[in-house]
């Protein structure tokens, strides 16, 4: 008997997540930058930046307690790219919303909050050793390659058991 209602689950969980619409099509607004007033207005606490690249920018330090955190997409109207080591560890941090240019989260990124469901946008290529470290996931979305980080789940910090598909 359990082992029917396991497979009449494990079914009708194959046919949700085949019903579903794909998650790459999520509308996200235009370009929100750090200095605008629809930014500010939201946002409790401030964020520094270093420009790299030439027309990149990383955040480097964060002060504040947001406990939703909608990070901006550009600083100085100039895509946000990186967030740097330890940026936002140990802040109490329950949901964030990561910029659009995001492409690597660094170690430590956001280790030791109380963050329970995640999206990774498809711009995110790297991400660093326990830049997710003890958070309590329910949920983890990853956005385009869904299996890019199957290779590194447990060394980013997510739990084994919500791994997209098996490598």
């Amino acid at each position: 008997m359990k082992k029917l209602i396991f497979i009449s689950l494990f079914t009708f969980s194959l046919f949700i997540l085949a019903s579903c619409e794909s998650t790459e099509n999520i509308e996200t607004p235009s370009d929100l930058d750090y200095d605008s007033d629809e930014f500010r207005s939201g946002f409790e606490g401030s964020l520094e930046f270093i420009l790299f690249d030439i027309d990149q920018y990383e955040i480097v330090s964060y002060t504040g307690n947001n406990e939703f955190l909608f990070l901006p997409d550009t600083y100085q109207n100039t895509p946000i790219t990186k967030i740097g080591d330890g940026v936002f560890m140990n802040q109490n941090i329950n949901s964030i919303k990561l910029g659009k240019y995001i492409k690597e989260i660094s170690q430590f990124a956001f280790a030791n909050n109380n963050i329970t469901d995640l999206i990774i946008p498809s711009s995110v290529i790297i991400i660093g050793d326990e830049a997710f470290l003890n958070n309590p996931f329910l949920s983890i979305t990853i956005l385009g390659d869904r299996k890019r980080f199957n290779d590194k789940w447990e060394y980013i910090g997510f739990p084994q058991e919500l791994v997209p598909y098996n490598s």
